[in-house]
């Protein structure tokens, strides 16, 4: 067995507490109070020892604990997960003090001990015992690692789960040092943010050792909270000894990558700190261990001195790989390495916000720093469209509480790691602060909390804050957006024969009296040049409307001049427009587009859009908007469009939109005209990006040019046996799904051939890729055959569901899986009403949903002999088919103002 030992200043032994009592568990304890009286009793110090046998997910564990008892009291309480059992030993009988009551609350996690007498001021030492075999609570630290046969012990993954390796304090606002002996078998590592002092092997059993006495005078161990102690227990990992700094990487034994890049990244986003940030980088740990493993639970988690990343997540390839997938990695990286500088700032006179505070200020300036670092790749303006505008588009829907809310009462004191919409909106709401600074102020704030890690961000903030900005201060304004659900939603309206007033309206119909100081700024078409988008001042929402001057000030001066406010997408929240400055912008950017930064055109398409789709907004005029696009090449400009096909997409299965598909054809046309179909060597990421979307676009809304360049490309590659494997992977989805969209029977046939005959699983799943109905029946035809496909190895069956899915909305495909349907089944051996399920989930006719139902009911009548075990499965076919409906409905509702031709 390997014994690990983590020391910390050792302090001096009091008075022994302890009794022969084991805890009763409370099953009732609402009246239980999870307040742990930190301000009467402290812990100073934990002599922690554990024994864990992975294979057996058992954890045995022995906890001294040293207090101070700052006012006399007659209890203890502290946290502590339900395990097997806890209990309080006294084997010399030699405690001033006696246990009258052992409880534990198990829904809180609260463990009481109650004292015969009440115990006065002063320190005090008390030891717990306490096993834990594969109960509910084990499952939260113990994971498989490649199977079932191999377990990883760690608390990184589940909130609060440090209650379960030792009884504790587990508050940010309370410190103590730590002196903790883990125990593992042999061919296991302890990874920890506590430091390692000393490892031995040893193979008596831990509870025959005398606990924490070995004593280390001169080490120096800055104290922390619980939720800063993590532990990661692996085995079959190994530590490359080549390292960048302070990196250094962990990955298993018979990973086939080492991962050298991401210790190049995190280098070079921990060298910001310190080179352009001014931070001392001491305040890091002295080494970082980077761990890479093939399922870890999440994209990555970390504690001070390491992280841990899932392999798929932070795998890169700079051939094979898109381009968007470098800025995946990266981000990933950059996060852990910015939450390393924030975590551990431990400040806790402020009490339990700063937990979620450093977690929102790491989530942003991840990305803060990544635009300082590979500044040519635009990631900023990337995240902008990226994150805050489709976060706009989900906050609406999906968030139930504010995040200050969601964040302390969700999931604890880790409750903003979890959330991803809370991070994204704290994302948001950090870049709108920061544009209220320069970039080198915002930074020496940065530094200045990181330093001093006592003073509360938001005072520190305020002391760069010009006062005359604004008679509100910093967290106030913040207040008002951390503490509210949603964002609000402004409405302009211009008075065109008075050519300086514009007319602010908090459009947003409140239904829990929301409140939100608005940072609002704006730019004219005679002003974008000038435009600081620090200029600002505030709109209280909670006044209906305010008055501005418009900023050109010349006598008779023209009206028709557009007005654009929040650009650059400074603030948090949604601009609408009357229906004459809508026109007014979208006329100018067609024959102006640059002059209009690419996230402010983006951000202008975002609004319009969610403004048509809940009637604010006609939708001839968002089409209108959206005109520019087709002679605009820049992705960023460009990014809410896809999200907006990407979410119209089930509309663009009815007829009733053909006519708005053939508008974003010409867009789609228009850009690939200028930029071509395929990438060239100096092109950067953003134009690649670009062309894959436009392209991939293009040809799912059936562009014929598209298709038909990659048909072209496909025949090249097809004669040739051996050319098919050496079609990029970026290329793959266009050359062969795309190119095949539109061959005829004959070349469907010979492709068919050589699939068959190479054996090649790809082309067979790509063959489904057509549009041909007659073939698609065709295809299903020889899938029945029994031993047609017996040259292959391949199993049909998944490829068969693969058409069923995308081609059961064509009349021709539904009415053969009809009348076919038994035939299917019994052919693939499919479960019980699976095809079904695929045919209702796929179609988009009420009529076709008809024709499913009456075959289901044909099929599972109860009045058949033998049938009447489908009783209740006709019942959830039926409610199926009721709930398909109910959202193909709303899905024409939705869209209803995009049912007008375009003229």
């Amino acid at each position: 067995m390997k014994l690990i030992l983590f020391f910390g200043v050792v302090l001096k032994f009091i008075v022994p507490i302890a009794s022969k009592i084991y805890a009763r568990n409370i099953t009732k304890c609402l009246l239980v109070s999870e307040n742990l009286n930190i301000s009467e009793v402290m812990p100073i110090r934990y002599d922690a020892h554990i024994r864990i046998r992975p294979q057996q997910r058992m954890l045995l564990g022995y906890t001294n604990i040293l207090i101070e008892v700052k006012k006399p009291i007659k209890d203890i309480i502290l946290n502590a997960k339900s395990t097997y059992g806890y209990g309080i030993e006294d084997e010399q009988g030699s405690a001033s003090y006696k246990v009258s009551d052992f409880q534990l609350c198990e829904k809180k996690e609260i463990l009481i001990l109650q004292f015969d007498k009440m115990l006065d001021k002063g320190k005090y030492r008390f030891e717990i015992a306490y096993r834990s075999v594969l109960n509910k609570h084990v499952e939260e630290i113990f994971y498989p690692t490649w199977n079932n046969q191999n377990w990883m012990l760690t608390n990184l993954y589940t909130p609060n789960a440090i209650r379960i390796l030792f009884p504790c304090w587990d508050d940010p606002r309370v410190k103590a040092t730590y002196n903790i002996s883990i125990q593992v078998p042999a061919n296991y590592e302890v990874l920890s943010s506590i430091p390692e002092q000393s490892f031995s092997f040893m193979h008596r059993s831990l509870f025959t050792l005398k606990f924490g006495r070995r004593l280390i005078k001169y080490q120096k161990f800055v104290s922390k909270p619980t939720h800063l102690i993590a532990f990661l227990i692996i085995n079959d990992i190994v530590r490359d000894y080549e390292n960048r700094g302070i990196h250094y990487m962990w990955r298993k034994i018979d990973a086939d990558k080492e991962f050298t890049y991401v210790l190049e990244k995190a280098k070079m986003v921990t060298s910001f700190f310190s080179n352009s940030m001014n931070i001392d980088t001491s305040y890091l740990s002295p080494e970082i261990d980077h761990v890479v493993l093939p399922n870890s639970p999440m994209k990555s988690t970390g504690a001070p001195g390491f992280v841990v990343y899932r392999e798929k997540d932070i795998t890169f390839n700079e051939i094979l790989d898109f381009p968007g997938r470098f800025v995946d990695v990266i981000t990933l990286v950059s996060y852990e390495m910015a939450r390393q500088l924030f975590i551990g700032v431990v400040s806790p006179q402020l009490g339990n916000d700063y937990v979620w505070l450093n977690e929102i200020f790491a989530s942003f300036c991840g990305y803060y720093i990544m635009d300082q670092v590979w500044p040519s790749d635009r990631l900023m303006e990337l995240f902008v469209v990226k994150i805050i505008q489709p976060t706009l588009n989900i906050d609406m829907l999906l968030e139930s509480e504010p995040i200050i809310s969601k964040s302390k009462n969700s999931d604890g004191i880790d409750g903003l790691l979890y959330p991803l919409l809370y991070h994204k909106k704290a994302f948001a709401l950090i870049r709108m602060l920061l544009q209220l600074y320069n970039r080198d102020v915002f930074n020496e704030a940065i530094r200045k909390y990181v330093h001093e890690r006592t003073r509360d961000i938001w005072t520190i903030l305020e002391d760069y804050y010009l006062q005359n900005k604004s008679h509100y201060r910093i967290k106030e304004i913040m207040n008002t957006w951390l503490t509210m659900k949603h964002h609000p939603e402004l409405t302009i309206l211009r008075k065109y024969n008075e050519q300086r007033t514009i007319s602010i309206y908090s459009s947003y119909e409140w239904t829990d009296n929301s409140v939100w100081i608005v940072p609002v700024n704006y730019i004219t078409q005679f002003t974008y040049n000038s435009y600081n988008d620090s200029d600002v001042f505030w709109f209280d929402s909670t006044y209906e409307s305010t008055t501005v001057k418009s900023g050109y000030d010349k006598l008779n001066s023209p009206t028709d001049y557009f007005v654009i406010v929040n650009p650059e997408q400074t603030g948090y929240y949604r601009v609408n427009y009357d229906d004459k400055n809508w026109i007014l912008i979208s006329t100018y950017m067609q024959n102006n587009t640059s002059n209009i930064s690419p996230i402010t055109r983006a951000q202008l398409v975002n609004d319009a859009y969610y403004f048509a789709t809940i009637r604010k907004l006609k939708g001839s005029t968002f089409i209108e908007l959206t005109k520019h696009l087709k002679k605009d090449t820049d992705f960023i400009a460009w990014y809410p469009m896809f999200n907006i096909l990407l979410d119209m997409s089930s509309y663009f299965k009815f007829p009733e939109s053909n006519h708005i598909k053939e508008h974003f054809l010409g867009l789609l046309d228009g850009v690939l005209n200028k930029i071509g179909y395929e990438d060239d060597i100096e092109d950067d990421k953003m134009t690649k990006s670009l062309r894959l979307l436009v392209r991939r676009w293009a040809c799912k809304l059936g562009h014929s040019v598209c298709r038909n360049a990659a048909l072209d490309r496909l025949m090249i590659y097809i004669n040739h046996r051996d050319e098919l494997n050496r079609i990029p992977a970026m290329l793959k989805e266009w050359i062969i799904c795309d190119g095949l969209k539109t061959v005829d029977l004959n070349v469907w046939k010979n492709i068919l051939d050589k699939a068959i005959n190479y054996n090649n699983r790809m082309l067979l799943e790509y063959l489904s890729c057509t549009e041909n109905s007659a073939i698609i029946v065709y295809y299903l035809q020889l899938m029945l055959q029994p031993g047609y496909f017996s040259k292959t190895d391949q199993s049909m069956r998944p490829i068969c569901r693969k058409i069923v899915k995308n081609h059961i909305s064509k009349n021709m495909v539904l009415r053969y899986v009809i009348d076919n349907y038994s035939g299917i089944v019994i052919r693939f051996d499919f479960p019980a009403a699976t095809l079904l399920h695929d045919m209702i989930m796929n179609v988009y006719s009420l009529n076709d949903l008809d024709m499913i139902k009456g075959h289901a009911e044909w099929l599972y009548s109860p009045a058949k002999e033998g049938f009447s075990v489908f009783i209740n499965l006709l019942e959830s076919i039926n409610k199926l088919i009721t709930y398909r409906k109910r959202y193909l409905i709303k899905v024409e509702d939705k869209f209803q103002e995009f049912n007008r031709v375009i003229e």
